[in-house]
């Protein structure tokens, strides 16, 4: 096994597994039968590196296997359709699994490249907070934070889902038995978003699951909400032209010359002073809710 392997980090990883073999004692097998190798928490105590060692060597193991864990670099070394996600709820232990006919294999490859590279432990959480954009992705979490609510210890993912689609990513929750919300803006396409969202919703289920603004993006929404300050400071305005320029042109601007990312944190650096207008009571309302239906939800076990 080691022959040709010049990484320190991987010998020390096919030595660790080999240790865990010898203190389980020799192992003898007829023809015909075939053991499951059951590993519990791999990742115990190991840096990335020797832990990616180790996962290529329990990919390269014949047999069938039943891995533990709580590593997201483990359990997306996997494709969705093998995992399954144990949770407990009032003593009750239940398993969750993707059924796979309900998504195309673009769904499914779109899904796990999403979850990959941007929510790699997302299915170890409560409960996902889907949004639109970026702005969104920053600013929800940090107001959670004002409000002396953490999003990690709660459960919550904040998801933006425009890489992914709706869709797949709520169906991806129910199938996993993960809560899930939805903020859109108040355009067209929000509209739309939430009338998808409601033909996936079982007639049974009398949660609130979505929020819409009343304004056309997130922007236009704290502007709208005694935020103008922000923006105006950030596109670099001058008094005399403030009158004559439209908010849309304004946030236009701040955009070109910063971001959405930094307007957004500048948002929220405003909001947490004590002179602000304060967080708008629909997203307040909302975190809190969200809060609400993740401590409700199963744990993970």
């Amino acid at each position: 096994i080691l022959s040709g392997s010049e990484s320190t980090a991987q010998r020390l990883g096919v030595l660790l597994l080999v240790a865990a073999l010898l203190r389980a004692g020799t192992l003898e097998l007829l023809e015909d039968m075939e053991p499951i190798w059951i590993i519990e928490n791999p990742e115990a105590n190991l840096h990335p590196i020797t832990l990616a060692s180790i996962r290529l060597l329990i990919s390269g193991m014949k047999w069938q296997k039943i891995i533990s864990t709580f590593s997201g670099v483990i359990l997306n070394s996997v494709p969705l359709y093998q995992i399954r996600r144990l949770t407990r709820f009032k003593g009750v232990v239940r398993e969750h699994r993707i059924n796979e006919k309900i998504f195309s294999r673009e769904d499914l490859r779109r899904i796990s490249f999403h979850l990959q590279t941007q929510h790699h432990l997302s299915i170890f959480a409560r409960m996902w907070l889907l949004v639109e954009g970026e702005s969104e992705f920053w600013i929800i979490p940090q107001l959670a934070r004002l409000l002396n609510y953490d999003f990690t210890i709660e459960g919550i993912v904040c998801m933006d889902f425009a890489q992914s689609g709706m869709t797949p990513i709520i169906k991806l929750a129910k199938e996993l038995g993960i809560e899930w919300y939805l903020l859109t803006d108040g355009d067209t396409a929000g509209q739309s978003y939430i009338t998808i969202a409601k033909k996936l919703v079982p007639a049974f289920d009398a949660r609130r699951r979505w929020t819409q603004l009343n304004a056309k993006n997130i922007e236009h929404y704290f502007w709208n909400n005694g935020y103008s300050e922000v923006y105006m400071s950030h596109a670099r305005v001058k008094d005399k032209k403030q009158e004559n320029l439209k908010p849309s042109m304004v946030i236009q601007r701040a955009v070109k010359n910063y971001s959405k990312p930094y307007l957004a944190l500048s948002v929220v650096k405003y909001a947490a002073e004590k002179d602000s207008p304060g967080i708008p009571d629909e997203l307040k309302k909302m975190i809190e809710y969200c809060v609400k239906l993740s401590r409700e939800a199963p744990m993970n076990t």
